[in-house]
């Protein structure tokens, strides 16, 4: 028995080597970071709150280096739109949709993108919660409308 596995191994590794050499020149790469920023503060439907927002994205294919997202940039961009955000009354599930639609609208070198939103307990009730979203460039239509609101709102041009 032991042959016969020690065996199937080596073939089933041989044959890797074999189809990755052939097929080197058609490898993808598939690229993606994750930024954390933590203990963030914002005033939306709950009053004050303390969250965590963990965005984690992959870039498309073949992209320059100057198309690489400047992290500075993107948490500039996350507090600043939550902390502009249009209606404070928005669940949060509503709030990380919009800023995920947001940042995948500003950075077009982004394939997809999830967003972590982790919103920290209150000492009055002691619950705390989490929304996760996910977009991808399906739904870039909808993400640059996001950002044209957004800018129209705050009074930025729609260029």
């Amino acid at each position: 028995m032991k042959k016969t596995v020690m065996m199937s191994v080596l073939i089933l590794l041989t044959g890797v080597s074999l189809a990755s050499q052939q097929q080197h020149e058609q490898l993808r790469v598939q690229e993606k970071y994750k930024i954390a920023l933590t203990n963030v503060s914002v005033e939306l439907n709950e009053g004050k709150r303390m969250i965590d927002v963990i965005p984690e994205w992959t870039y498309k294919s073949k992209i320059t280096a100057k198309q690489y997202v400047d992290y500075f940039d993107l948490t500039q961009a996350i507090t600043s739109y939550l902390n502009d955000y249009p209606n404070p009354a928005d669940w949060w599930e509503s709030v990380n949709k919009n800023l995920s639609m947001f940042i995948l609208g500003k950075y077009p070198s982004i394939q997809r993108l999830t967003i972590h939103i982790k919103v920290k307990p209150t000492d009055v009730n002691g619950i705390g919660s989490e929304s996760t979203v996910t977009v991808s460039r399906g739904l870039l239509h909808h993400a640059k409308s996001a950002v044209r609101s957004y800018k129209t709102k705050h009074g930025q041009s729609s260029k």
